[in-house]
């Protein structure tokens, strides 16, 4: 018989070999410290999505603004320049879009150039100076938004929530560019040119008679001779859409129908001894008044835009409270 050895008891729970304390320790601050990344990770991506759809949607909210230019054979390198200083200036607070109405036969060369620069190309007859342009630019828009059923194609479009009327260069830029910073989405009337004294059409030493027509016509009541009227130049400034809206279409209309007169007409012969210019339907003398009398026209009216501390006069932009607010 052989003596079999005694088989050795199995090892106890405690005598297991253990790894090193510092190894185990140092496994799990790997893991905590790898879950503190992916929760870090997930909060970044989080807020990132959160930022970018708050921005996307003010961007999806910003009110529509429309730019308008009233052109006739400027040169199109500068305008293409200026169009799109415009636009850099403007499209992170509205939603942009611009048209140009050219004064000139329809051209397909002129076209296509133009139609690089701006979103929509319009031909008018070359009468009525930019007054004329910008006109029938209201009407077209005017019956569009109040009257959708009896538009002429599908292509009419209606009031932009604001509209930008320019020339296709700046005027008095020292004082327009500045001013392009004070267009809010609250704006009504805003102009880009130098706001001066008017008193029933007689304005800086020169008599325009046919400003008082043009109160009349739109505010219903005779010109007030013994008080100051805002009085604006250049043809550029913003106004809104409610702002519009608040004249009948009526009025606009009998406004074009003066502006555009034919030659023989009466209102050719109103021309005054300083008007060097030929006063004939592409240069008609009331041009110069309606010009003038954009701020009475939309509402804003306030004589106290007139002082050079607070609003420049015809040397600084002044303060972003010289303007008219809906």
């Amino acid at each position: 018989m052989y003596n079999t050895p005694p088989l050795s008891p199995p090892l106890s729970p405690s005598k297991h070999i253990k790894q090193p304390q510092s190894t185990q320790s140092s496994r799990t601050n790997s893991q905590k410290k790898l879950k503190m990344k992916r929760i870090l990770i997930a909060l970044l991506l989080t807020l990132v999505l959160v930022i970018v759809w708050k921005i996307s949607l003010q961007l999806l909210r910003r009110p529509t603004l429309e730019i308008v230019y009233a052109y006739y054979d400027e040169d199109i390198d500068k305008f293409s320049g200026f169009a799109n200083l415009i636009r850099q200036r403007l499209h992170w607070r509205f939603k942009l879009s611009d048209t140009v109405y050219v004064k000139q036969e329809p051209s397909d060369e002129l076209s296509k150039k133009l139609g690089k620069i701006v979103d929509n190309v319009v031909y008018l007859p070359n009468v009525g100076r930019e007054g004329g342009t910008y006109l029938h630019h209201i009407i077209q828009r005017y019956k569009a938004t109040i009257f959708p059923d009896n538009l002429n194609t599908s292509q009419d479009l209606v009031l932009a929530d604001k509209t930008l009327f320019l020339q296709p260069h700046p005027a008095w830029y020292w004082i327009m560019y500045d001013r392009l910073n004070f267009i809010l989405p609250s704006s009504a009337f805003l102009s880009l040119g130098p706001y001066v004294r008017g008193n029933c059409g007689v304005t800086e030493g020169h008599t325009l008679p046919q400003m008082k027509s043009i109160y009349q016509l739109f505010t219903g009541t005779e010109c007030p001779d013994d008080q100051d009227q805002l009085v604006t130049w250049a043809g550029q400034f913003l106004v809104s859409q409610d702002r519009i809206l608040n004249n009948p279409l009526g009025r606009y209309v009998e406004m074009l129908n003066l502006i555009e007169a034919p030659s023989g007409d009466a209102i050719h012969d109103e021309t005054p001894w300083w008007f060097a210019n030929k006063n004939d339907p592409s240069n008609p003398f009331i041009g110069h008044s309606l010009e003038r009398s954009w701020p009475v026209i939309f509402d804003c009216n306030q004589p106290s835009f007139i002082n050079e501390h607070a609003c420049g006069g015809q040397h600084k932009a002044g303060s972003k409270h010289c303007q008219c607010f809906d």
